[in-house]
């Protein structure tokens, strides 16, 4: 007799969870023992391996599309769709093994086009993604408003007509990934695959707002069986000087794009000083609103102590990274359920079930800082 349940929900808060595994390689269902998968904002390109028996079935084949569908009965989910880059074939004395490993469509983007790409002046950061997707034939990808932290500010890319005549490039010697990486984690936003198939652009930064609703709510000692919490000054810095493009202005004289705030509130965590001093700096960055966007992100992100979890839990076939989710863990300091980004998740069925998920949270706690101006003028 099997167990079917009529939600994620109900599957989650059951006692036994008969778990659920499809895996479909080149359009063929093969009998696989054992899939993982996982994914992460920070790790842009989506992973899966797959463990089935030997010898190799007939559709799997170096660059062939491999799917995964993982979950219960009855509430089933894509968890991941991507390609074959390599397997391999092992016999040992237990048996025949065939291991076979998956990349997400993101990895699409990840070789440098032969004569580098230009991009329009003034391009929205999300009409960048966009095109790079539509370039390199990414079925399937969403991309977040792109704005800085005010949320209503349009992020546009390139618009200094003294540099690369006001366009944007991603030269040979870097590939649209790479590129779109650093042009988009400057701002506060992620480029990664998700498990739904999805490429997504998406901002990861600061708190969660309370508009985003909440995937998930976790709990000790309700649906964890493991909760860590990391706290860290090592990547916190709170005054940032962010240096962009150096060029010559038509006047003949240089010009450095650069920005930093006016002021630094103290911070406890850096005493004696109460500061600590850090400077980014980026050939992307062409003009001086573009200097302060990324100088504000980096604010919110790294200007405060580093809060991050990582919890064990139930399977749950709907979640995505980048969702908001809510952790409550007294013994852990979180006292009320706490918003935090989903960051990381990883999870797997074998042929004991669907077996727990590792997931991590995280959110920036840091404020953004007014610009300010430390040129000296000096009479003639």
């Amino acid at each position: 007799m099997s167990i079917t349940f009529a939600t994620v929900a109900d599957a989650v808060a059951a006692r036994n969870r008969p778990g659920l595994l499809y895996v479909r390689v080149g359009g063929e269902v093969i009998n696989a023992t054992e899939a993982t998968v996982r994914y992460g904002v920070d790790q842009p390109v989506g992973t899966c391996t797959v463990y089935c028996n030997a010898p190799r079935p007939a559709s799997v084949a170096i660059n062939a599309e491999i799917e995964i569908e993982m979950g219960y009965p009855g509430a089933a989910r894509r968890r991941f769709i991507g390609v074959i880059p390599d397997d391999e074939s092992v016999t040992e004395m237990r048996g025949h093994l065939l291991r076979i490993e998956g990349v997400g469509r993101a990895s699409r983007l990840a070789w440098p086009e032969r004569n580098g790409i230009e991009l329009a002046a003034n391009i929205s950061l999300k009409d960048a993604f966009r095109s790079l997707c539509a370039l390199r034939g990414v079925e399937t990808y969403f991309a977040d408003d792109t704005t800085y932290v005010d949320g209503i500010t349009t992020i546009t890319l390139g618009g200094n007509d003294q540099i690369n005549g006001g366009a944007v490039r991603c030269d040979s010697r870097r590939d649209p990934l790479a590129w779109l990486i650093a042009a988009s984690g400057m701002y506060g936003y992620r480029v990664f695959d998700s498990p739904d198939g999805a490429v997504r652009l998406a901002r990861v930064s600061g708190l969660p707002p309370e508009s985003e609703p909440v995937a998930m709510a976790y709990a000790e000692g309700l649906n964890c069986y493991r909760i860590v919490r990391r706290r860290s000054n090592r990547p916190m810095v709170n005054y940032w000087t962010v240096e962009g493009a150096r060029y010559t202005d038509a006047d003949g004289a240089t010009t450095q794009i650069r920005s930093i705030p006016a002021e630094v509130p103290y911070a406890d965590e850096l005493a004696p000083l109460g500061y600590r001093a850090d400077t980014f700096a980026s050939q992307d960055i062409v003009t001086d609103e573009q200097a302060a966007g990324v100088r504000n992100a980096l604010e919110i992100d790294r200007g405060s102590l580093s809060n991050t979890y990582e919890w064990e839990c139930a399977g749950h076939p709907e979640l995505q990274p980048g969702d908001v989710v809510t952790l409550e863990a007294p013994t852990h300091g979180l006292a009320t359920p706490t918003r935090l980004w989903l960051t990381a998740i990883e999870e797997a069925v074998t042929d004991r079930g669907y077996l727990v998920s590792r997931m991590a949270g995280w959110a920036g706690g840091g404020q953004a800082l007014a610009a300010g101006n430390d040129c000296v003028t000096v009479a003639v």
